[in-house]
């Protein structure tokens, strides 16, 4: 073995999920302070939906970044060990990364039936990043009258983390830079 082979070596996926994980944590906490230092705007309908383009980007923005940066690594890898590249690597460390979500909204759907107390005011502080859009699809503090297509929302809200997931570890293996593609925009030559 040499050392260009061992100094790449991919992390597993649990340990890739966890990164991802505490990247998430930190989008949801800057979404946080962004949605409680500007909750008195929510009034407005059109800003609610500026703020959840804005929060959502914060949220892509800090895990397309890191997973985007493990697939350019892998390539590499793959590529000197003449190996076949696992490409769903991204979306197994992005559902690992959002496991702790998608068990907050089963919480909620059991705040529903009656089986937990109501604590809908902490499931949107957790998921802040979130948070605008709920304010919008959901008018109630509490989940006393949700129905099951919220929960269906709910469930699609969260799946932006494994699907950014996939789509930035798929452009790393495929050594797709998307900033380098706007930045420098190749310049035509007529002839």
């Amino acid at each position: 073995m040499s050392i260009d082979n061992a100094v790449s070596a991919r992390p597993n996926t649990w340990g890739m999920g966890g990164k991802i994980l505490v990247k998430v944590l930190l989008a949801d906490f800057c979404c946080l302070v962004l949605v409680v230092s500007t909750i008195f705007f929510f009034t407005y309908q059109w800003l609610l939906w500026v703020m959840e383009l804005i929060c959502l980007s914060i949220l892509i923005a800090f895990i397309a970044s890191p997973i985007n940066n493990r697939g350019h690594r892998d390539r590499g890898y793959y590529e000197r060990n003449h190996l076949k590249p696992d490409k769903l690597y991204g979306l197994k460390a992005g559902l690992i990364a959002a496991l702790p979500f998608y068990v907050m909204t089963i919480l909620a759907v059991f705040m529903t039936l009656g089986f937990l107390p109501d604590y809908f005011f902490f499931y949107r502080i957790l998921n802040s990043f979130f948070w605008p859009f709920i304010s919008i699809v959901v008018s109630t503090a509490g989940v006393y009258d949700f129905t099951w297509y919220f929960y269906v929302i709910f469930f699609l809200m969260i799946s932006v983390i494994p699907v950014t997931c996939h789509i930035a570890y798929t452009l790393g293996l495929k050594d797709i830079v998307v900033s380098d593609r706007i930045i420098y925009k190749k310049n035509k030559k007529e002839k």
